[in-house]
């Protein structure tokens, strides 16, 4: 389980919550759940879509050691 980092969509630091992280690249509770319900036609849609850009833009080394994607929201199930 994850605990707290700064999300790379809202670029908020969120010491102490679970979160899913993606290529080491950690997404907060709030944006996990905003971006499962926004639609195309929202105007918050283009903001969700550019902050996971840069979770695949990462060069090099953005992948942890281990498993390249962690579902920690699973593991709160």
């Amino acid at each position: 389980m994850v605990t707290g980092s700064t999300c790379i969509i809202c670029e908020t630091a969120r010491a102490g919550e679970n979160g899913l992280v993606v290529c080491g690249n950690y997404i907060c509770p709030l944006c996990e759940e905003k971006i499962t319900k926004v639609s195309v036609s929202d105007p918050a849609y283009e903001c969700y879509t550019s902050g996971l850009k840069k979770i695949w833009r990462c060069t090099g080394n953005c992948l942890p050691s281990g498993d390249s994607i962690f579902l920690a929201s699973l593991a709160r199930r």
